[in-house]
């Protein structure tokens, strides 16, 4: 490459970048846009030296505008923008060249500079207002690969992640072969997915106004289950032609998710959320499948036929169940809960002949076919004083209740029908099976009669995420437990006046505690941290009831109790606390209070970076400041 000759100036460097980002354009758009912007910057620089052509600079200006409004646009890969690209940056490669030697080689070359040339009128093209460029489009793609081949579902991630947004869905693994599709949301085009990645099977998918039809009775439909202004006919009314539109449009009989009718199928005619993404179960022998509601969406659950110790697998999430239901509340010697009067065989008397003892459990006989398991002990409990052991003896009606393909037989002495609407969690719990809200917002509960040694894997698990206000910007900021907490506003769910939470007694390796978990919008939030916890016991007792910052991100949320709340638009200057291994150990308690014991005059950051690290570290610290309230 020419050098001019006082040497100071080089452009082999530069030129070379261009060339090499050029060709990274067709393979992975963004990366090289990005090198190419870099490279024709610098460039710029170089040739502000030695080029003093104000048509020149211009040119070049265009072309650096234009690789940052494809940028802007998504990054897309465009046939003609590629060749355009190509030959003016060699255009104004050529003159700077030419420029090392005289100023004569220079003007030789400016018709390479015309206006009227096809590549600057390309060029020109992308910053024109009226330019339409791709938008974010949405495809489908399938895969199916043998586990022993070289590309596995992690490459393609990674190059897909380059291109896009992109998750992929696993529908079945049949001996060695993997089966699912990416889907993936991107500026580009079918054609160049299809060239880029053509061992996998593509289609574009629309924007689905399902969708977001979906989404619009989701947010709808509990406000109208607790509407207290309208007229009760009206109000009746408008929930049925709810149901009905909705459960015709998002739901289907389960047994469809199955290629045949099978009798290992339970409840086949059971309406469940049509699954956003095509699924379809093959049947094994010895294995019963049947449709199952916990933390507000309906699973496949599957079990073993013949197991001495039952236990349910979950084969994938469908979708989350909004809809209104008729449910049982029943009084019990564990205190008042509820379950769906469609899951509930109904109410029986209890004999001595319809009870029978085997090994380590009572067994009712409802009918020939079906024994329940007598529930004697619970993991939950509405009310301290509930939590006790019942004697067979003792029992004389049982309300027959399935749960995980099994049945079991509850023991009550008082029964009544509501209706509830199901709040949803973001993932399944082992504490709960599921929360109800009533026509007044008050909170019943379902809890698990069968018991889990570990909570089962879920395949397919989707976030559930129904914020907004997605894009805020800023932060909040407030006191908690004396220190100031700064918060990414982008991570913050909901910021509500104090809300006192729920309580219920817990059972966990045989240790009883308290739960605590709040509700809001249809959710349910069960990572709480409880005003009494973090508050200063000695301060005034007209202290502000303050605020609950509800945090939410990449499948976790929290709760937390604020004294205070403001926010700004960045982060000053100042040290902070970002990480939280041993966030536990920042507490102590001394003369009756609960403060931040080391580098008191610091603040926390919690942001999308440290978001998970500080739920990792919530937990222990948690289940350390719960300890005065063990029972």
């Amino acid at each position: 490459m020419a050098r001019q000759d006082n040497g100071i100036i080089d452009l082999s460097l530069p030129i070379s970048d261009i060339e090499k980002a050029l060709y990274d354009y067709a393979h992975s758009p963004l990366r090289g846009l990005q090198t190419l912007h870099l490279a024709l910057l610098s460039f710029q620089k170089n040739t502000q030296i030695c080029l003093f052509d104000p048509l020149y600079h211009q040119r070049l200006g265009s072309l650096i505008a234009a690789t940052e409004q494809l940028l802007l646009s998504g990054s897309p890969y465009v046939e003609r923008y590629h060749k355009a690209f190509l030959s003016s940056a060699d255009a104004l490669a050529q003159i700077a060249m030419a420029c090392q030697f005289s100023e004569g080689r220079a003007e030789s070359l400016q018709y390479l500079l015309l206006a009227d040339r096809s590549c600057w009128q390309d060029v020109l093209s992308v910053l024109n207002e009226e330019t339409v460029f791709p938008s974010q489009v949405n495809y489908l793609a399938r895969f199916s690969m043998r586990q022993s081949e070289s590309v596995s579902v992690d490459v393609y991630l990674a190059a897909l992640a380059c291109v896009g947004r992109v998750s992929f869905d696993l529908e079945a693994i049949n001996g060695k072969t993997v089966k699912g599709q990416f889907r993936l949301t991107t500026a580009q085009s079918l054609r160049w997915l299809e060239t880029k990645f053509s061992e996998l099977q593509w289609q574009e998918v629309s924007a689905d106004a399902e969708l977001s039809l979906r989404a619009l009775c989701e947010f709808s439909f509990l406000p109208i289950f607790q509407n207290t202004s309208m007229q009760r006919d009206a109000r009746y009314r408008l929930l049925e032609q709810y149901e009905k539109a909705f459960k015709q449009a998002f739901y289907q009989p389960f047994s469809q998710f199955f290629p045949s009718d099978d009798s290992a199928i339970e409840w086949p005619n059971r309406l469940v959320p049509i699954a956003n993404v095509a699924t379809s179960f093959e049947i094994n022998e010895g294995v019963k499948y049947f449709p199952l509601r916990h933390g507000g969406a309906f699973f496949v659950g599957s079990s073993v036929l013949g197991q001495e110790v039952p236990s349910v697998a979950y084969l994938s999430r469908l979708g989350h169940d909004f809809l209104a239901y008729f449910l049982y509340e029943v009084d019990t010697g564990f205190g008042r809960f509820v379950f769906d009067r469609a899951e509930c065989l109904g109410t029986y008397a209890v004999t001595d002949q319809n009870l029978s003892i085997d090994g380590e459990w009572s067994l009712f006989h409802v009918a020939a076919d079906i024994q329940a398991k007598l529930v004697l002990t619970m993991s939950l409990f509405s009310a301290v004083g509930a939590a006790f052991c019942l004697l067979p003896q003792y029992v004389d009606q049982v309300l027959v209740v399935r749960q995980g393909g099994q049945y079991f037989a509850l023991p009550y002495s008082a029964i009544r029908e509501v209706e509830g609407v199901c709040s949803i969690m973001s993932t399944p719990r082992a504490w709960v099976k599921n929360v109800w809200l009533g026509r007044d917002n008050g909170v019943l509960i379902e809890p698990w009669l069968f018991h889990f040694d570990s909570l089962p894997v879920v395949s397919g698990q989707h976030e559930v995420n129904k914020r907004m206000f997605a894009y805020k910007n800023g932060y909040y900021f407030g006191f908690l437990c004396g220190r100031m907490f700064w918060i990414e506003a982008a991570l913050v769910f909901a910021l509500l006046p104090y809300q006192s939470p729920f309580s219920v007694v817990y059972r966990d390796d045989e240790t009883f505690s308290s739960k605590s978990f709040i509700v809001h919008d249809g959710r349910c939030f069960d990572r709480v941290l409880p005003k009494d916890f973090a508050s200063d016991v000695s301060a005034a007792p007209r202290q502000k009831k303050g605020f609950s910052m509800i945090l939410e991100g990449m499948g976790e949320s929290v709760v937390l109790p604020f004294v205070s709340c403001d926010w700004c638009a960045s982060l000053p200057d100042a040290r902070y606390v970002r990480e939280f291994t041993m966030f536990q150990e920042l507490f102590c308690h001394s003369d009756g209070k609960r403060h931040l014991m080391s580098s008191q005059g610091d603040g926390v950051v919690i942001d999308k970076q440290n978001f998970l690290s500080f739920i990792a570290g919530f937990q222990p610290l948690y289940h350390y400041l719960k300890s005065d309230y063990r029972l």
